[in-house]
């Protein structure tokens, strides 16, 4: 017999004279003989998975304080999950201006992500934690963490996972220039942006950088560099 609606982690499962207690939610559920039971994997993670789908819808709804709510309701067991529930969590705080909150769990999500060699997600977490940075003013520890971005630059799979887009690395070391002059570290800032003309693809990105280069040698007087960069 299968349960497909059931979530089982380690607090959730207790087992007692052959027979199996489980919890989910509020709501509880004893099945009195396990030998007609059978359990899968989807069985006991397929739940949790379910109501991250919805946490998603309530991040394109822009409903995160429900989102919030969903997420912190899962008793996730397997650590990709754990990964995502902590990501989502971040996120949703970020998005209702908690930022101290948010800054928490983005921290947690890095750290459990490095210890178990899951590392694809942690460039999008420290983006947000850039952006946070920023937020507050704190320029060097921007700088920092898009630094960072860029170094660990890859597959997003929480941000594939909650839709969310990644900014190319052109973008990243704009950022990173723009705080670094926001620092009065402008040498820094100037090497940022020839990082990022040399990143970003011609078209639209490439003008951008190069205009944003040209702007800041000028305000350095460099008149003949800005107009180079102006030209190109």
């Amino acid at each position: 017999k299968i349960f497909p609606q059931l979530m089982l982690t380690r607090d959730t499962v207790n087992g007692m004279n052959n027979s199996l207690e489980l919890t989910r939610l509020q709501e509880t559920v004893v099945i009195p003989n396990m030998s007609h039971v059978h359990i899968t994997s989807s069985t006991i993670y397929g739940s949790c998975m379910a109501e991250l789908n919805k946490a998603i819808e309530c991040l394109h709804a822009q409903d995160y304080n429900t989102m919030l709510t969903m997420i912190t309701s899962l008793l996730p067991h397997d650590v990709e999950d754990i990964l995502l529930c902590k990501f989502g969590c971040g996120l949703a705080y970020y998005k209702l201006s908690k930022l101290s909150p948010a800054m928490g769990y983005f921290n947690d999500y890095m750290e459990l992500a490095q210890a178990n060699h899951k590392t694809a997600d942690v460039s999008l977490a420290h983006v947000y934690l850039g952006d946070i940075a920023s937020i507050r003013n704190d320029y060097i520890t921007t700088a920092d963490h898009y630094l960072k971005a860029i170094k660990n630059y890859g597959t997003n799979n929480a941000g594939g996972m909650f839709k969310l887009p990644m900014p190319t690395v052109s973008t990243l070391y704009v950022k990173q220039a723009a705080a670094l002059r926001q620092a009065s570290h402008m040498a820094k800032a100037v090497d940022a942006f020839r990082n990022a003309v040399t990143t970003a693809e011609w078209g639209k990105d490439k003008l951008s950088s190069r205009n944003s280069l040209g702007n800041l040698l000028q305000s350095l007087g460099d008149h003949a560099g800005a107009l180079e960069e102006y030209k190109l």
